[in-house]
């Protein structure tokens, strides 16, 4: 256990304590540094690791990296844990929290790490239909996720309008009162942003309904910007049933005080082409669905690589980034992990301005994926399906 913060690690010390553990603690990470270097640290069933808010002279990510590729399971508590899951979603073995820790949340943490599974009852429970109406407004203009989302709210009882660009969500927000919107952010014309702030100018005083970003990967400078920009709170694709149930308990019922239960296959096997366990899970169990969000991505394959070369070829990051992001949503909800890892990349790389330099190869390797599936769904279409 490693935590620099006193209190942080008296009470760390009492609940892990409480589940029975032998404990050893460490002060800072400057200790923990030097430990992993000696190779004391592959003796440890557990790593809690808690990280203050500013560490100057480490590279965390570089330390969390290190880490990781011990094999140890790891748990990271942490003030920012969305940009820290980020760091390790190539890690299944790592599970990253918020602090202040609670014992609940510990005890399923290092039970979920130890492989043994404590999802059921909590899941069967996220998924338990309202009993009141729900309204909702889906906004995203891509159908695949359009559809996904869709069943899954409709399964918990919701009633949605689902509208696929941002002047047919703003018309439908303007005719009829919704509970909350879940509005999709990169959609070409009027963004989610605009829309929302649309949305926003059109309400009447005093009235205010929650608006939730959906998007497929943003920098945590995105984030921020977005909750500056009039949104309530964001949801990072892919979606769980348990994560709907979760905001809309928040924002509609404000009955919940647990925390957003995150997706149980953030960490996607990137050696595969296809993974059909992954794809199981992204459907939430459904088979058929899971099918159909397949062949969907591979209809849009057949234009979707010509038009990202071309984009390249002509020096349009804007038009490139618009493309790879709608991809990369879509890969979010198939089991492609190699294809969904290679759009994550390309993105970031576009959105953080890198040269055409280290874009060349990023675009490559990105169509040499979609060649990839196209293949083998060619070979194996037979065996990929589902249903």
């Amino acid at each position: 256990m490693i935590e620099s913060d006193e209190y942080g690690r008296l009470g760390l010390y009492h609940m892990l304590s409480h589940l029975q553990l032998r404990i050893h603690e460490q002060h800072n990470l400057n200790d923990l540094m030097a430990t992993l270097d000696q190779g004391a640290l592959s003796h440890s069933d557990f790593l809690v690791v808690g990280l203050p808010s500013q560490a100057p002279g480490i590279d965390l990510q570089q330390l969390l990296d290190d880490l990781a590729a011990l094999g140890t399971p790891i748990l990271v508590l942490c003030n920012n844990p969305e940009s820290v899951s980020h760091w390790l979603e190539d890690y299944p073995h790592c599970q990253v929290q918020g602090k202040p820790a609670t014992r609940q949340r510990l005890h399923s943490a290092l039970l979920a790490l130890s492989g043994q599974d404590t999802a059921a009852p909590r899941q069967q429970l996220a998924t338990r239909p309202f009993t009141q109406p729900v309204s909702v407004l889906l906004v995203d203009d891509h159908p695949g996720n359009l559809k996904l989302a869709r069943v899954f709210l409709e399964e918990l009882g919701v009633t949605v309008t689902a509208c696929d660009g941002g002047q047919s969500a703003l018309d439908s927000f303007r005719e009829q009162s919704f509970d909350l919107v879940f509005m999709d952010i990169q959609m070409p014309g009027m963004d989610g942003k605009e829309t929302t702030q649309r949305m926003r100018d059109s309400e009447p005083d005093g009235a205010h309904t929650p608006i939730v970003a959906l998007t497929a990967h943003a920098l945590e400078s995105e984030r921020r910007e977005l909750l500056d920009s009039g949104l309530d709170d964001y949801l990072s694709k892919p979606i769980t049933e348990g994560q709907l149930r979760h905001t809309l308990d928040k924002w509609v019922l404000q009955s919940t005080a647990d925390d957003l239960p995150q997706a149980p296959d953030s960490n996607a096997n990137s050696d595969q082409v296809f993974d059909p366990e992954l794809a199981r899970r992204r459907a939430g169990g459904r088979d058929h669905l899971a099918d159909e969000m397949l062949k969907m991505l591979l209809d849009s394959l057949e234009t979707d690589r010509p038009a990202i070369s071309a984009a390249f070829d002509r020096n349009d990051n804007d038009d490139l980034l618009e493309r790879v992001h709608k991809l990369h949503g879509a890969t979010r909800y198939c089991g492609t992990p190699r294809l969904e890892q290679s759009a994550r990349q390309l993105e970031e790389a576009l959105k953080t301005g890198s040269d055409r330099a280290s874009l060349g190869p990023r675009v490559s390797a990105l169509c040499d994926e979609i060649c990839a599936l196209e293949q083998l769904w060619q070979d194996q279409g037979d065996v990929m399906t589902l249903g």
